[in-house]
């Protein structure tokens, strides 16, 4: 994508159909200010990578005009990232389909919850608020998924 930022808008526009028919929200476009942030900001990324930012964009959005919260871009190597360790529960199964299964889609969710709220379970900034779960239903999802916390780490 470093050499063809022109094709941007088109996989966002792309991304933004896909998903917002696949979530059932009426997303029609996205502002200019977003859209001028995703050229600048995904130079260095790739195709997946805009992806997710989309998928996680529609998902969170309230209105017809996609606005990217600046927290929804993909984490630089400058960024700490939350100490979210991930354990394989199951060998993945490759399946004929392009679409991700439910439980792919519900295990993204919760690790694009936990590392917007930066690794915090609970309380009023925590990923169970922002998924509108209980605590104790996010952390047995965690559970399902094979997602745990890393130990705490002083600083």
């Amino acid at each position: 994508m470093r050499e063809r930022r022109s094709d941007i808008p088109q996989l966002v526009a792309f991304y933004v159909l896909r998903f917002s028919k696949q979530f059932g929200k009426k997303v029609e476009g996205v502002s200019q200010e977003s859209m001028d942030r995703l050229i600048r900001y995904l130079s260095p990324g790739n195709v997946r990578e805009l992806q997710n930012v989309m998928e996680r964009a529609v998902v969170l959005s309230a209105g017809g005009t996609l606005q990217l919260d600046k927290d929804l871009l993909p984490v630089t190597a400058e960024l700490r990232t939350p100490d979210i360790v991930v354990r394989q529960t199951q060998p993945a199964v490759l399946t004929s389909s392009t679409l991700p299964t439910l439980e792919e889609m519900e295990r993204s969710h919760i690790m694009a919850a936990l590392q917007q709220a930066g690794g915090v379970v609970e309380g009023p900034k925590g990923a169970a608020r922002l998924l509108n779960l209980h605590p104790n239903t996010l952390r047995h999802r965690m559970n399902k998924f094979g997602i745990e916390r890393a130990a705490y780490r002083r600083s």
